[in-house]
């Protein structure tokens, strides 16, 4: 049986999805839900270019996405929906006792 493969497209929304998560919850809540190192390759893998299907947020991260800082997540287009993940998340609710 074939592995599924995600496509470029889909790979690249999984890896923003993640990484504005990861930036949100340290930038906004002042919550580390990973290291340092791989947020920072997280970011590295980041690709700008990538159409995604999603105009407002690729033109977000071709205009304001830094791999070099988290900063550019209080400028993210989604921030309740960023809220939302970053609350449903059992590390975040752990770190703010809630799990």
């Amino acid at each position: 049986m074939a592995r599924f493969q995600p496509s470029p497209e889909e790979t690249e929304k999984r890896n923003r999805i993640r990484l504005s998560v990861f930036a949100y919850a340290y930038e906004v809540h002042d919550v580390s839900l990973i290291s340092d190192a791989d947020f920072d390759t997280l970011s590295l893998r980041i690709d700008p270019t990538v159409k995604t299907g999603h105009a407002v947020l690729d033109e977000f991260f071709a205009t304001q996405f830094d791999p070099s800082t988290g900063m550019w997540v209080l400028q993210h287009p989604d921030q309740a929906g960023l809220e939302k993940a970053c609350s449903a998340s059992a590390p975040m609710a752990q770190k703010r006792g809630c799990g």
